[in-house]
């Protein structure tokens, strides 16, 4: 040829096509990126634009970590493994006592207490109207027994819902 040798070329190559010496020197394998030019990332790299272009189903939300859609009910990202939400919190014990004395004070408070507001403003609204019937005297007997079952349904929500925080709670 040119009459110029090469000190390495009876030299075997590493593996991986490198070095075989292992040293900082310069590898010799390196990663193609044109390879996938029109998503506009490495091949080695998974691709948060895809993700963000898919449109959402009805039961799904995006990662706030990666960015890939996943069903919105998810504690964790099957993706990256990221958690979604915070567990459910030990603290959701609930005092029944609480819960009756809220509902005696203002009718539908110990609902809203337990959690259960839509339940707590319907009772606020039903004893409102209740306590305007009392104009035409079927009020006095529907008011009582709108408070009392406030009361009795707050009081009886909160052991239930103790007793399933215990269930779960106990493996």
């Amino acid at each position: 040829m040119d009459g110029t040798t090469n000190a390495d070329a009876d030299r075997s190559l590493a593996p991986d096509g490198g070095d075989p010496r292992g040293g900082a020197e310069e590898s010799t394998v390196g990663v193609d990126a044109t390879a996938d030019r029109s998503s506009g990332t490495a091949p080695n790299e998974r691709s948060v634009d895809r993700a963000t272009k898919q449109p959402l189903g009805a039961d799904e939300a995006y990662c706030w970590s990666c960015g890939v859609p996943i069903k919105s009910v998810a504690e964790i990202c099957p993706e990256c493994g990221v958690r979604q939400r915070p567990p459910p919190s030990a603290n959701q014990v609930k005092n029944p006592g609480i819960a009756a004395l809220a509902s005696a004070v203002w009718t539908g408070a110990g609902q809203i207490y337990n959690g259960e507001i839509g339940k707590g403003i319907g009772l606020m609204v039903l004893m409102f109207v209740s306590a305007l019937a009392m104009i035409v005297a079927i009020g006095f007997l529907t008011t009582p027994l709108i408070w009392g079952y406030s009361i009795y349904d707050a009081y009886r929500t909160a052991e239930r819902t103790n007793q399933q925080s215990r269930s779960t709670n106990e493996f």
